[in-house]
This record gives C-alpha cells, structure tokens and sequence, in this order.
C-alpha cells in the first residue's frame, strides 16, 4: 500500500484473490482500514484506504550485569 490505497480490480489484476481476508486479518493486528466504492466508471470498484496503521511494539532490552550476574531491562 505506497499510495495508501488499494481496490479490488487491483488485487484481482495481481492476483491476490482473497483481498477481503487479509484486509479482515490486518484490521484485527489494529490497522484501521476504511472502505468505500468508487465513483463514475469505477462504481463497481471496491476501494479500501489506510487511515492509521498500529504502533509498533515496544521494544524491550536486557542486560546482563557482569559483576552480579543479574539480568537488567533496559529502556
């Protein structure tokens, strides 16, 4: 999605047939995704636009103290 976009007629010319269940699978990972049909000649045409993708994940790091031996997260 470069442009943010993506619409059925797309999907089907690259031939990835099941557009909806990846669109499903991404909106459940926290992507918000929205939807609507195209207009004038592309009426039949679903169009699905990007709104917001999710945070990523916080990264956690841990050290090993050398004189105790201990583990320590760091921020």
């Amino acid at each position: 999605m470069e442009t943010g976009k993506v619409s059925n007629f797309w999907a089907i010319d690259n031939y990835i047939l099941r557009l909806g269940a990846i669109i499903h699978g991404l909106r459940q990972e926290g992507w918000e995704i929205d939807g609507a049909f195209g207009e004038g000649k592309n009426k039949k045409n679903f169009i699905y636009s990007l709104k917001k993708s999710p945070r990523p994940p916080k990264k956690e790091y841990w050290v090993r103290d050398r004189l105790t031996g201990e583990l320590k997260r760091v921020a």
